[in-house]
This record gives structure tokens, sequence and C-alpha cells, in this order.
């Protein structure tokens, strides 16, 4: 299988990092003995801070194409100060993958690709792009879906009515639903 296809579009990705510390009193209480205003010794419990427990932690949200797409907070030491230059450990992983439509259709493409390059489609994260706007108040359940792709097609793109269930997919997949 050829990966010349296999590009997704471009997204900007943002990682922004806060550092923070929080403190944790362990208090406790002491019996001292002091003047009295007679002079007379006299006996006092005191509340005093035993000890200070520092948690240092870093809050790391990701931002992509300006929508935040999570939030986490690492409590330790992300920063490896070590190596050279010193960096940041940041774990990613992919949830939807598109590919690139082949510049001419090969005589065996299905209908619903040779469709989307007579449309100047070029890949199934473009089709979701310009269906956007118009589905992603229903990507709730599979039938809200399903419903507002009809609708959205049949306005914008009626040459891919025919294949509204696999557009339907596209966008399920994309948008996590299930069903």
């Amino acid at each position: 299988m050829s990966t010349s296809g296999a590009l997704l579009a471009f997204a900007r990705l943002a990682v922004v990092r806060n550092s923070g510390r929080s403190m944790q009193e362990r208090k406790g209480s002491k019996e001292i003995t002091a003047a009295g205003p007679d002079g007379k010794p006299v006996r006092q419990n005191i509340e005093l801070v035993e000890s200070v427990d520092v948690q240092e932690w870093q809050d790391i949200r990701f931002v992509i194409d300006g929508d935040e797409a999570g939030t986490a907070r690492y409590e330790g030491q992300a920063r490896q100060s070590d190596r050279k230059p010193p960096c940041w450990r940041v774990m990613h992983r992919v949830t939807f993958v598109s590919r690139l439509l082949p510049p001419v259709p090969p005589a065996g493409a299905p209908p619903l690709e040779r469709t989307m390059r007579e449309l100047d489609v070029e890949s199934n994260y473009e089709l979701i792009r310009r269906l956007d706007p118009y589905v992603k108040a229903a990507a709730t359940g599979r039938d809200e879906l399903a419903e507002a792709v009809c609708t959205a097609l049949s306005a914008h793109l009626p040459e891919l009515l025919p294949h509204a269930e696999e557009v339907t997919g596209f966008l399920a997949q994309y948008y996590g639903v299930e069903g």
C-alpha cells in the first residue's frame, strides 16, 4: 500500500503549561509553660505547624486549531533538565486520520471518491471541514448526525447525497459518535 496519499490536513497544535505549587500544613499542638501576669508559671496549649508538604505540579492544556482539546495535571518532574537542550515529555494520540485522494481516481475507485474528486474535495477531512458548520451541533447521536448530514448535503453538495451513509460514517468517526 502506498503512503503517498495518507496525509491529513495540517492542524495547529499548542501545548500550554502552567506551573504551580500546593502546600499542605500538618498542624499539632504543644504545651508550654510561660509566666503569667502575676509572674507565676502558667501552662498553655498552643497550635503550631509541625511540617509543610509542598507538591509541585504542571497543568498542561492542549489546543488544536484554537479549540481546547483537553487538560491534564502532572504532579512530578516533567522537565528533562539533564538533556541538551532541556525538553518536556508530551504524550499524544491520534484520534482521526484522513487520506488525500489521488489527483486522478484510478479505474476501480469507489463512487464516493470519484464524486468527491469531481467536486474538487481532496480528502475526507476537507469534506468534514466543509460540512462541519452545518452538522457539528447534531453530533450528539448517530440518528441526529445522519439527519443533519442529509440536510447539509441536499443544500450544499447534492452530488454526494447518494453517499450520505458513508459521509455520515466519516463524520461519526471524526466526532466520536457511537451507534
